[in-house]
């Protein structure tokens, strides 16, 4: 799924140009996720904890699709507070 305008803004804040375009077709290819409210959390996730390194960004994307659900908890978006954590990273959806 295609990242959300707000995230694909959090990757340009995070990314350099040349990195911008493989990070957002990586963030796509994303598949076997639950939902789209999922997607966005576990697309967000990866590049939270990627912190704008590559090399990062392809470890976590390769712990996404073993089992998103670690990435999520790494990122601290597995809580009941999820929604708002969410919105912090990359304003209000």
């Amino acid at each position: 799924m295609q990242p959300t305008p707000r995230l694909s803004d959090y990757v340009c804040a995070l990314f350099d140009e040349p990195d911008r375009s493989r990070v957002t077709t990586e963030l796509d290819a994303l598949t076997a996720l639950p939902g789209p409210m999922t997607t966005e959390r576990v697309q967000t996730a990866v590049v939270s904890l990627s912190a704008g390194d590559m090399d990062r960004f392809e470890d976590e994307l390769d712990l996404a699709r073993r089992d998103w659900r670690d990435v999520l908890v790494a990122a601290g978006l597995a809580g009941e507070d999820w929604a708002q954590r969410l919105d912090d990273l990359l304003g209000p959806g």
